[in-house]
């Protein structure tokens, strides 16, 4: 069993993903410490400009900041919603930082966000795939969502 603490970016809804740029740094650094296997330290979304008190961002090297120089054996990830990103601005994995992207799909748009999500692996990432809302999918559409996701090979 592994386990994925996701506060900084699920729990962003609470407040707006306004943590701090400290106090999210300092919450990356105890599930660090307590050896968390990831951490998603949270979105990649379209954005008008960067906030470094803010967990949601444009680009990695900006959520890249709030990690720790010392990581342990922590994998850090970041969430992206094929809907409101542009895959573009994402830059190849560089050895370093996040090293998984989460990607999420609505069932309106979930053949796009396979297209999506083999563009994140192309780019060097490990790579997970979560749909959206799946009690709205038909049996059909499952089926077809884990032959596509089969073929993928997320991490």
């Amino acid at each position: 069993m592994m386990i994925l603490d996701c506060t900084l970016r699920d729990g962003g809804y609470v407040n707006n993903w306004n943590w701090g740029f400290s106090k999210a740094r300092a919450i990356i650094k105890s599930l660090v410490k307590a050896h968390v296997d990831f951490v998603e330290v949270g979105f990649l979304r379209n954005c008008d400009k960067y906030n470094h008190d803010i967990t949601v961002c444009n680009t990695i090297e900006e959520l890249n900041q709030l990690l720790p120089e010392n990581p342990g054996n922590t994998i850090f990830s970041s969430m992206a919603m094929r809907s409101n990103y542009d895959i573009n601005k994402l830059s190849d994995y560089s050895g370093s930082g996040i090293e998984m992207i989460r990607i999420t799909a609505h069932d309106y748009d979930i053949k796009e966000g396979m297209q999506f999500a083999k563009s994140v692996k192309d780019k060097g990432y490990k790579l997970s795939i979560n749909p959206i809302n799946i009690m709205g999918y038909s049996d059909d559409s499952i089926f077809w969502i884990i032959d596509e996701v089969n073929k993928i090979e997320p991490y």
